[in-house]
C-alpha cells in the first residue's frame, strides 16, 4: 500500500467523509489514510505516515493523547491499526503458538487503551469498535494446483496471470477469448488428470456468485479462479516448501471470519446482529452523515 496516488484508491474513506463535513478525524496507520481524498490531506497533527516499526504502546499513547487536547481540537472519529496477529499468521500459519503470543500482546494493548480511557473518566462515553478485516488459514499442507498441467487443454502465458493465490486472476491478450479460456481450463481441471484440479473453478468475472460483489469494477480481470480453502495455485512445480498462512479466500469459509465487537453508550442492548444490519447500525453511530 505504498502508492498514495488517489487514482488507485476508489471510494471515500470515513475520515475523508468526516473532513468534508467539518468533523475532525485522526488516523494512526489505518490503510489508505495517507492518501489525499477530498477535504482530507493527512494533516500532520492527526495523521501518521505508516511505519511498521512504531511500537504498539506508542500508538496507544498517541490515541489517548488526543483525548487530552482542548475540546475544540479533539477528534471525534479516530482509527488505530495493529499489524498483529496478521503478520505472524502469514509467517507461520494460524495454528502456531506465535499466534497465541501475538493475540496476548494485542489484548494487552487494547487493555491499556481501555485503562487510559477509564483513567480520563470517559470510557463509558466513547463508542469503540474492535474489528479485523479477515481470518487466516494454514497453507503448510502443500495443497497445490499447478497451472502448467493444463497445457493439454490451454496454453496459459505467465504474463496473463496477475495473481495466483488465493484469487487466481487472468487477463489474456487482446484477441484471445476469455470465455474459451474459462471453458478449456474447467475442462482440464475436471478431467481428473490435473493434481487437485477439482479444488479450483474458473469463472468469467460476470459469472461469479453475486454474493461476492466482485464483477462490476473495470479493474477486475476478466477471468477469476476460486480455489478451495487452504489450497494454493502455482504456475509450475518447484522444490520450495513454503509454510505459512493466507487469507482472501471465499468469505463463506469459517476460517475467513474475524471479530466485530463493540462497546459504548450507543451499543447498549444491541446483542448479535446479521452482518448487513450491523454495518448499517454502525454507520448510524458516526458523528457525521454517510
Amino acid at each position: 500500500m505504498a502508492n498514495h496516488d488517489p487514482k488507485w484508491w476508489l471510494g471515500e474513506p470515513l475520515w475523508a467523509t468526516a473532513a468534508s463535513q467539518g468533523v475532525r478525524a485522526a488516523t494512526f496507520f489505518w490503510p489508505g489514510s495517507e492518501v489525499k481524498k477530498g477535504s482530507w490531506d493527512c494533516p500532520d497533527k492527526y495523521c501518521r505516515h505508516y511505519n511498521g516499526y512504531v511500537p504498539f504502546q506508542e500508538r496507544v499513547d498517541a490515541i489517548l493523547g488526543y483525548f487530552d487536547l482542548p475540546f475544540d481540537e479533539m477528534p471525534q472519529f479516530l482509527t488505530l491499526y495493529f499489524e498483529d496477529p496478521d503478520r505472524q499468521g502469514h509467517q507461520v500459519g494460524p495454528d502456531d503458538p506465535a499466534i497465541t503470543d501475538a493475540v496476548i500482546r494485542i489484548n494487552e494493548m487494547i487493555g491499556k487503551l481501555f485503562a487510559g480511557l477509564e483513567a480520563r473518566g470517559i470510557f463509558e462515553d466513547v463508542n469503540i469498535i474492535l474489528v479485523g478485516d479477515h481470518g487466516m488459514v494454514g497453507t503448510c499442507d502443500r495443497k497445490l494446483v499447478f497451472l502448467e498441467e493444463l497445457s493439454p487443454w490451454v496454453e496459459l502465458k505467465e504474463d496473463w496471470v496477475l495473481s495466483m493465490t488465493p484469487l487466481l486472476a487472468i487477463r489474456p491478450l487482446d484477441g484471445v477469448s476469455s470465455a474459451d479460456v474459462v471453458v478449456k481450463m474447467n475442462e482440464g481441471l475436471g478431467s481428473g488428470k490435473v493434481e487437485n484440479g477439482g479444488y479450483l473453478k474458473m469463472y468469467l468475472k460476470e459469472d461469479l456468485p453475486s454474493r461476492l460483489h466482485y464483477s462490476d469494477n473495470y479493474r477486475i480481470p476478466p477471468i477469476i479462479g476460486l480455489v478451495e480453502e487452504g489450497y494454493k495455485v502455482e504456475m509450475k512445480r518447484s522444490k520450495r516448501n513454503e509454510c505459512g498462512g493466507a487469507h482472501g479466500y471465499d468469505d463463506a469459509f469459517f476460517s475467513m471470519r474475524t471479530i466485530f465487537a463493540a462497546h459504548g453508550p450507543r451499543f447498549q442492548g444491541v446483542g448479535l446482529c446479521p452482518r448487513l444490519r450491523m454495518w448499517r447500525y454502525t454507520m448510524s453511530l458516526l458523528p457525521f452523515s454517510i
